[in-house]
């Protein structure tokens, strides 16, 4: 494994991790009921680096809040810390 690939396979590891600290720290104990994420980092032919999340998230039925929302704060949150890591590491993401 190269380098690059390590570094882009923690860059998928630390953003599925962003995204479950951010939608945990935001939602009260036992609201989430079940919480899935999984980011899938790939290079292009051109060298552009691009980056998929999946988040599955099934909520007690009781809370009050709009998941998606979160969600795409969450997401959102992690793609720009992992677009800043990969620029510091002078790769090209996507976008």
């Amino acid at each position: 494994m190269s380098v690059d690939d390590e570094l882009l396979e923690k860059v998928a590891v630390m953003v599925e991790e962003k995204v479950r600290r951010r939608i945990y720290s935001r939602v009260p104990r036992g609201g989430i009921l079940d919480l899935s994420t999984t980011a899938y980092v790939d290079r292009g032919e051109d060298g552009r680096i691009s980056i998929n999340v999946d988040v599955e998230v099934r909520a007690h039925p009781g809370l009050r809040m709009d998941v998606d929302k979160l969600i795409n704060e969450a997401v959102e949150e992690a793609l720009r810390e992992a677009d800043r890591v990969l620029r510091e590491r002078g790769l090209k993401p996507e976008g």
